[in-house]
């Protein structure tokens, strides 16, 4: 086991009524000999946060860079099903392995998040009006295996 330093491990957090709403964190204590983010959780103890299953990903504390969105689009699958179309307002790129994720508009507050879980790859798409060759929609994929 290594200690971990200035990381966190993000989880999609759910309403009293069972529906994905934002995200909440809980900060990684440590690496496994296999390189997996260890999370304490009171009644189990240090538990590999990718096997709990609304685990979306790990980040780094410090804070990430945000540049602006610059024309892209996010289209996704809702909860029930129906496809969704909205702007990247900005991404957020991380320092640690330069990775980004694109944050859009939750509500009318104004806050910024990622609206899926990213490790479900076939429900969604990011595309720029400009492109010549749009994959096809969300809804049309053939499911992956």
């Amino acid at each position: 086991m290594i200690p971990a330093h200035g990381h966190e491990a993000v989880f999609q957090a759910f309403n009293a009524d069972g529906v994905a709403e934002g995200e909440k964190v809980r900060p990684v204590v440590a690496w496994n000999d296999h390189g997996a983010p260890l999370v304490l959780l009171e009644d189990r103890g240090l538990v590999d946060a990718t096997t709990l299953q609304s685990f979306l990903l790990v980040t780094s504390k410090r804070s990430p860079e945000v540049i602006p969105g610059g024309g892209w689009m996010l289209t996704y699958l809702t909860q029930d099903g129906t496809e969704k179309t909205t702007p990247v307002i900005a991404w957020s790129v991380t320092s640690s392995d330069g990775g980004g994720y694109p944050l859009v508009r939750r509500d009318n507050h104004g806050f910024l998040t990622v609206p899926l879980n990213l490790r479900d790859l076939a429900d969604y798409r990011v595309w720029h009006p400009d492109e010549k060759d749009v994959s096809p929609a969300v809804k049309d994929r053939e499911a992956t295996p």
